[in-house]
């Protein structure tokens, strides 16, 4: 058991992500909780799954259903999503009855949109969506589309270049 908590511990602190304020994910055997780098309990392991902090939110499962909590434990935006990733530059991609959507700090979602699926923003300006129809298409980060749906594919290979 020891053993688990040192490699999660370690695993933890070198996956960390801005905003993190010293927390590092634990596991009991049944959940996940957080302590300090003192190894100190700051938030008691109580989540079916958990994600590390970023920009002083984690993505934790309660019930079944995903939301986030603060450094301190508290519940920030409540769990009401299928799947739930990390915050990056102010938003984090949620999925809600299958589907892809962004979401801000406060909880609110970004955007409306008909896509299948969006991939995540990350560090760019741009994101690639697929319709519901299996065509690609470039959208910003309010969900206007940059390039019209014809494209079969695009892809991003990195340092602003896509393959369409």
């Amino acid at each position: 058991m020891k053993q688990i908590v040192i490699i999660v511990i370690f695993i933890s602190m070198f996956a960390s992500v801005n905003g993190q304020k010293n927390r590092y994910l634990i596991f009991d055997g049944k959940n996940w909780g957080f302590i300090d780098k003192n190894g100190k309990t700051i938030i008691k392991p109580q989540f079916i799954s958990a994600d590390n902090f970023s920009e002083d939110l984690a993505a934790v499962r309660i019930g079944g259903r995903y939301g986030y909590i603060d450094t301190l434990g508290n519940i920030a935006i409540p769990p009401q999503y299928d799947l739930a990733t990390s915050f990056i530059n102010g938003q984090a991609k949620v999925f809600i009855e299958g589907r892809p959507f962004f979401l801000y700090k406060h909880g609110t979602i970004t955007f409306s949109h008909p896509f299948r699926n969006i991939t995540s923003f990350d560090n760019h300006t741009f994101a690639i969506a697929t319709t519901n129809s299996g065509k690609y298409c470039l959208i910003d980060k309010k969900g206007n589309r940059i390039t019209d749906t014809v494209f079969k594919m695009i892809s991003y290979f990195g340092n602003g270049v896509l393959g369409v």
